[in-house]
């Protein structure tokens, strides 16, 4: 099974329209939705999608930071979903953790990033992440 997963702000239907139109053109067979924060872990939504994402299935995203936002916690999260046999595909990214030796580049990158991240929050640069599609 293919799900696939939309997160957007409320007052963004074109954002919730675009990653929707993707999903659907990449062959989703059911979407859950999110409204808000990616930092938030107990979105309704998410939580139902991963109560039905079962080993074999994967989840597509337009983007992997529309499931979690920060870095530790997209490195734990993938992680999971990996142990669990789910897989995690991006439509406008490049992960695909159906490639082990792929996702265990990502997590090294993502590490890296967090990293920079911390660093520049200790040195205190204002450190923004723009939301894409």
């Amino acid at each position: 099974m293919i799900y696939g997963y939309v997160r957007y702000n409320v007052d963004d239907n074109e954002n919730k329209n675009q990653q929707e139109t993707l999903l659907k053109e990449a062959g989703v067979n059911k979407i859950f939705y999110d409204v808000g924060s990616g930092l938030d872990l107990l979105r309704p939504g998410l939580k139902e999608l991963l109560r039905n994402a079962k080993r074999g299935d994967t989840i597509l995203v337009t983007k992997y930071h529309k499931l979690v936002r920060g870095f530790p916690e997209q490195i734990i999260f993938m992680d999971e979903l990996m142990k669990q046999g789910v897989t995690i595909k991006e439509i406008l990214g490049q992960l695909d953790t159906s490639d082990p030796e792929f996702a265990k580049s990502h997590k090294e990158q993502m590490k890296f990033f967090e990293e920079i991240e911390k660093e520049g929050k200790e040195k205190g640069w204002d450190i923004e992440v723009e939301e894409e599609v």
